[in-house]
């Protein structure tokens, strides 16, 4: 499921004021981040409690109480993903006390993805901080628009929120797109990014999907899809998962040289062992991937 979580288009029909249009207020990449995940689990017995709270000339919105595909999902298995301040509430997103479906409800989130980028622990979106919880991927780039670099960056600049993360103990991973822009995950028409070629948007695919399989997919469902083609042409298995997370010989050149991309990942046959502070003694980890290819 995606959503558009500015009030625009036929997304969320009003500011957080009860204005009708478009909404700036950057702390709807929290609040309507749970608001959808909330739709997205949302059953006849269990419908969207926020729907409760409408206006009585809402209903030529033609609001659903429902999701229409309910009896398609599996609720108990939710991954998020985000990019710009998507990417910011997806950090925080994942790591909050649930606020809205019932009280006392667990949060949902089961693995995240965050394009440009992984936030830092302790900073903040919504009143809400950033608290590392769930495996999450950052994703991030060379630059915002294009503009060059007068002098050679800080290395790891693009790894606060990857740093945090280990720190923490959780599993994560932080991918910097060699020549990338903010852009490669959203393509606008006339901006610039490597991903109109087969470039970034090709290494954001392939981590991203992987990632995901990798903490959403049982051991058994990972076996049955082993013949399956994976995005790069590769199979989908359940080793083969970890190996597209951890042999990195056909990406090293599309990683940057200017930012580190780092790794901080369990085998997978201790996947389930991190909660219960498993030593990462023998995890893939590595805080300079293409210095390591």
């Amino acid at each position: 499921m995606t959503y558009d979580p500015r009030g625009q288009g036929r997304s969320d029909n009003r500011t957080p004021d009860g204005t009708r249009g478009g909404n700036a207020n950057p702390d709807v990449f929290v609040t309507n981040q749970v608001d959808a995940i909330d739709f997205f689990r949302s059953t006849p017995e269990d419908p969207y409690q926020h729907n409760d709270r409408r206006r009585p000339d809402d209903d030529a919105a033609g609001v659903a109480d429902v999701n229409p595909f309910w009896d398609r999902l599996d609720r108990d298995r939710i991954g998020i993903v985000g990019h710009s301040l998507g990417a910011t509430g997806v950090s925080v997103v994942q790591g909050i006390e649930w606020p809205a479906r019932a009280k006392g409800a667990a949060n949902p989130v089961d693995a995240a993805v965050a394009w440009d980028n992984l936030s830092a622990p302790g900073s903040e979106l919504a009143g809400r901080s950033v608290e590392p919880r769930v495996p999450t991927m950052g994703q991030s780039a060379d630059y915002f628009a294009g503009v060059p670099k007068t002098r050679p960056p800080e290395p790891d600049a693009r790894t606060a929120g990857f740093a945090g993360w280990r720190e923490a103990g959780v599993p994560t991973y932080q991918l910097n797109v060699r020549g990338g822009t903010h852009f490669e995950w959203s393509r606008i028409p006339t901006f610039p990014t490597t991903s109109w070629e087969a470039w970034g948007n090709d290494l954001a695919e392939q981590f991203m999907v992987a990632w995901l399989d990798y903490w959403l997919k049982t051991d058994a469902e990972l076996r049955a899809a082993a013949d399956d083609a994976g995005p790069a042409g590769g199979p989908r298995g359940r080793s083969t998962v970890e190996e597209r997370l951890t042999d990195l010989e056909h990406w090293c050149e599309r990683l940057s040289f200017y930012y580190r991309s780092a790794r901080y990942l369990p085998p997978a046959e201790r996947r389930d062992d991190w909660p219960a502070g498993e030593s990462p003694r023998h995890w893939y980890v590595s805080e300079d991937l293409r210095g390591d290819c």
